[in-house]
């Protein structure tokens, strides 16, 4: 500016001048202007970024914030996830009833002792379980058999010490863990105090009612020198705990090596029976029944006999207990109503009309295809139905009086008769056998061994009698030896007699020359 100053002060006024002078002056303000006006739109452009950068800003804040509250959220969602996945896995653990380690918890504790290394010592299992506790269940309701169950587990836990574990892996089965067990001894003396808890405690059902109990325990001692796999473990307890069943329940029996034989030789018997079941090697054996005023025979219980290829001749107390543990007792009860229906429809058909009782297991009783499969069998031999007697003891009967009294009407409908069996060895209930749909009633044989001798005997056998005939039913009595208990039954009105005096059981063509 001051050269341009400078150099208007060398213009010579004049018209000349003047007009120099003036665009000059206008080329200033020109100049003036254009450099104001950038200006403006410079400071517009700054504004501008300014307020994208202000926006900007506010954008970032409000992603921040987003940001810190999504990551306050998961960090709320982990520990809500990881207080749920305890209170799923204490669920998961957890017996709902007894508050007890379930089976899956008490498997990880057998499985993590297992793998413990501490040579010299040994751990001992016990797998109790309480014998026929379905009874308690259907005669007094599942919740005073909840609280029964409850009651046991308090007991059990309060008697165990601070290293001892105890589960509740089943409906009424406990396992429990004994860390530091040294010696068979120990173990036995340990059996010994569990038993006793069971043999002079009541237990307490609702409304603080008393209720006795009694328990089968099977129990392994393992070194941990050679600890077996978990499921060899859990296969060996299994097989003492059926060992201690099979001696009478309320029993308990330590595992040894010849049980494991036992279990192997039980597996050969299952091969062998299905064999056995494809080659038809079974055969029907009949014991007869005497009418004790006509002195005939007026029917036969078909028995179940195997004729081994090696072993020979088999009865069913080597092999029976073995078809129901493998599941193949019901194929075996439909072989007996096969063939003892072909029987008395032959029998028939030659003129004997006698009528053949048959057995039916529990497994059979409780075979949702009975009633279909024993009427297939009656059309398919063209039998009468009356003819036709099927057999379930008492036992059978009360574990579940409501579905036993349905089937069994259910069967009469058809004709065929029902007899309760072994009458006298169970709960001889005055209650279900008047419920119970019955015609006949059969007396263990167990009251005839002193019936003539033991007063006692003699008035059980006559108050069953009495009370069978007042309830219209017809009284069989097993396990008759000798002439003076026939006498002594016929004197009681007893209808039919069945036992050694008269016949053991025989093929089915000596049982024809008997009814010939």
């Amino acid at each position: 500016m001051p050269l341009l100053l400078k150099q208007i002060s060398f213009i010579q006024y004049g018209p000349v001048g003047d007009i120099l002078l003036t665009l000059l002056l206008a080329g200033l303000v020109v100049a003036l202007c254009i450099n104001i006006t950038k200006r403006i739109k410079a400071e517009k452009r700054a504004e501008r970024a300014d307020a994208k950068l202000e926006e900007s800003y506010v954008d970032l804040k409000m992603a921040y914030d987003e940001v810190s509250n999504t990551k306050t959220e998961l960090f709320e969602k982990y520990d809500e996830l990881r207080e749920n996945k305890e209170q799923m896995k204490e669920v998961a653990y957890t017996d709902y009833l007894t508050k007890l380690p379930n089976r899956v918890a008490f498997m990880d504790k057998l499985e993590n002792e297992i793998k413990k290394n501490y040579p010299g010592e040994f751990f001992t299992v016990i797998d109790l379980d309480l014998d026929d506790f379905k009874v308690i269940n259907d005669t007094m309701g599942h919740l005073n058999g909840d609280a029964v169950i409850a009651s046991v587990a308090d007991r059990l836990e309060s008697s165990l010490g601070d290293e001892d574990f105890i589960g509740r892996v089943g409906g009424d089965e406990f396992i429990i863990l004994f860390n530091r067990l040294l010696s068979r001894d120990e173990c036995e003396k340990k059996a010994v105090e569990i038993m006793h808890i069971f043999s002079v405690e009541h237990f307490k059902a609702m409304d603080d009612k008393d209720v006795s109990v009694s328990a089968s325990m099977g129990v392994l001692v393992v070194s941990r020198d050679n600890c077996p796999s978990l499921q060899a473990l859990t296969r060996n307890l299994d097989t003492a705990l059926l060992v201690a069943k099979d001696s009478g329940k309320n029993a308990y029996r330590i595992f040894d090596n010849p049980m494991e034989q036992m279990m192997s030789n039980r597996v050969k018997l299952q091969a062998e029976m299905r064999e056995a079941i494809m080659e038809n090697q079974f055969e029907l054996y009949y014991q007869p029944q005497v009418n004790l005023k006509t002195n005939k025979v007026a029917s036969f219980e078909a028995l179940i006999r195997w004729h081994h290829p090696q072993k020979g001749l088999l009865f069913p107390d080597e092999f029976i207990p073995v078809a129901e543990e493998c599941g193949l007792i019901i194929e075996l009860g439909k072989i007996v109503l096969n063939k003892a229906c072909k029987q008395l429809s032959d029998w028939h058909r030659s003129g004997n009309k006698v009528m053949i009782a048959v057995n039916l297991s529990a497994k059979q009783f409780r075979d949702p295809f009975l009633i279909d499969y024993v009427t297939d069998m009656i059309s398919e031999y063209g039998i009468d139905p009356s003819y036709l007697e099927l057999e379930i003891t008492e036992t059978v009967a009360i574990e579940d009086v409501n579905y036993a009294i349905k089937t069994i009407e259910k069967l009469k409908q058809f004709g065929i008769l029902f007899s309760l069996d072994d009458f006298g060895t169970g709960y001889s209930s005055l209650n279900y056998l008047k419920k119970l749909p019955v015609d006949n009633l059969k007396i263990d044989k167990s009251f005839m061994e002193a019936v003539t001798i033991d007063n006692e005997d003699k008035k059980i056998v006559e108050t069953i009698i009495s009370l069978a005939q007042a309830l219209n039913m017809l009284v069989v009595a097993e396990g008759v030896e000798e002439n003076a208990q026939e006498e002594m039954l016929r004197r009681m009105n007893c209808n039919k007699a069945q036992g050694f005096l008269y016949s053991r059981p025989v093929p089915a063509n000596v049982a024809s020359t008997l009814i010939a």
